[in-house]
C-alpha cells in the first residue's frame, strides 16, 4: 500500500538549480544535437572562460535541456548556484545567443 508520508520530494534539488532561458531557435536546436556530456561541458566551459575568479571553478553537477529548449543547470552546493547567480552576466552570454539567466 502506498504510503504518502514515506514519498518525500527533494528540497535540496531547486536550491541547487538554476534555469537558463535560451530564446535563440538555432542555439536551442544545436543543444539538442549534443550528447549531455557534451552539454555539461559547454557550460562548465562557458563558466570558466568568464574571467570570474569568484565562479571560474566551480562545476556543475548536471546540466539539461528542458522540452522548452531552455537548461537546467544543477550545482553541487547552494553556494556555488547562488555565486553562478550573482556573476550570471560574467558567463550567461558565453553560453550561446539569447541566454539568459532565468530568476525565480
Amino acid at each position: 500500500m502506498h504510503n504518502p508520508q514515506n514519498h518525500r520530494t527533494p528540497t535540496t534539488q531547486p536550491q541547487r538549480e538554476i534555469v537558463v532561458n535560451i530564446r535563440d531557435p538555432i542555439t536551442i536546436g544545436n543543444f539538442r544535437a549534443m550528447t549531455p556530456r557534451a552539454l555539461k561541458a559547454h557550460i562548465d566551459h562557458a563558466i570558466e572562460q568568464s574571467g570570474n575568479e569568484h565562479i571560474a571553478k566551480i562545476k556543475t553537477v548536471s546540466t539539461n535541456q528542458l522540452k522548452s529548449g531552455d537548461l537546467s543547470i544543477k550545482t553541487a552546493t547552494t553556494a556555488d548556484m547562488e555565486a553562478l547567480r550573482q556573476f550570471s552576466g560574467d558567463w550567461e552570454q558565453r553560453i550561446g545567443n539569447g541566454s539568459v539567466i532565468r530568476t525565480p
